[in-house]
């Protein structure tokens, strides 16, 4: 937790979001687990088609869902997870939406 930039992407981005209250860490095909320390509590996603691009999405919406974080914290997961797609032009492609 103290080093997020050494376990990868998207775990980089995703525990300065929440510092010392949100570890997380991606496993192959789409494997990905979090856990917040403070509230005893842990996540294990699985993405179905491998790609871990939605679960910076699905952490958010899981952890405002179910209360798991304050407010900034949760502002700080919603401007990372940024739900529109767009192309290298920077046009908008499609947008990714979580179903809990």
């Amino acid at each position: 937790m103290a080093h997020p930039s050494m376990v990868g992407r998207p775990c980089a981005q995703l525990m300065p979001c929440a510092p010392g209250r949100l570890v997380g860490k991606g496993g192959a095909e789409g494997v990905y687990l979090c856990g917040f320390p403070e509230r005893g509590v842990g996540i294990a996603l699985k993405i179905h088609d491998g790609n871990l691009r939605p679960a910076l999405h699905l952490v958010a919406a899981l952890a405002r869902k179910l209360r798991l974080l304050g407010k900034e914290d949760l502002a700080r997961l919603d401007a990372l997870a940024d739900p529109v797609l767009r192309n290298h032009a920077g046009l908008a492609v499609g947008e990714i939406r979580p179903r809990l």
